[in-house]
């Protein structure tokens, strides 16, 4: 293979990289990921003398970089949690308004299932940055959504969701439906599998703040 050709699979490897930084669920990680396809792009443009485009990538790196550093600067939130109902207006507006993005992640929920007895927004501020339904059976709670909004994807959320569950009386937490960006996040937060399904057991001796 020549010089060109072996700069074409650099090419075409910095390309796929940065389009699938677009799947992944963390902003964080998608900024990450998308830097290192630009990165490669630069090399690739420069090498083939193409510098205008070597200047858009290089900014575009350099972009995700900085924003990379916002989101990593910005892990501690002032987190707490607030208690609902599937019948509460709030929760209803809530989900109505973020329905095709949570349809995404969890296709199978059911918003107005009635069965639906454990309701929880995570809030920063005054903020709703996430929403976790299930039905609550003992001490097993079975989880139909875990969402963030895409402000809030970098895991920190969940983090503190999972830590601040003893008032719920939980030990275990299953998911059965997330779709694989979900299920990725949900490993990043402690989840394994289990069954067939993804299980978290809590540990509240190691709490987050």
């Amino acid at each position: 293979m020549d010089i060109n050709g072996s700069l074409n699979l650099i090419g075409y490897a910095g390309s796929a990289i940065a389009i699938l930084s677009f799947l992944s669920a963390s902003s964080a990680r998608q900024r990450l990921i998308n830097a290192v396809g630009c990165l490669i792009l630069v090399f690739y443009c420069y090498s083939m003398h193409a510098y205008p485009t070597t200047i858009c990538n290089a900014f575009t790196c350099a972009l995700d970089l900085v924003i990379l550093a916002r989101l990593l600067g910005s892990h501690k939130h002032n987190y707490s949690v607030v208690d609902s109902c599937v019948s509460d207006g709030v929760y209803k507006a809530f989900v109505k308004k973020h329905a095709s993005d949570i349809a995404k992640y969890y296709p199978q929920f059911r918003p107005e299932d009635p069965k639906q007895n454990f309701v929880r927004f995570i809030l920063s501020d005054d903020e709703i940055a996430g929403l976790q339904v299930g039905i609550q059976e003992g001490e097993l709670l079975h989880l139909t959504a875990d969402y963030s909004i895409p402000a809030y994807r970098d895991c920190s959320v969940g983090r503190y969701a999972y830590s601040h569950m003893e008032d719920t009386g939980s030990k275990l937490v299953n998911v059965s439906t997330p779709n694989a960006q979900a299920k990725d996040y949900l490993r990043h937060v402690g989840f394994r599998g289990q069954g067939g399904k993804l299980a978290l057991r809590l540990n509240y001796a190691h709490r987050g703040a």
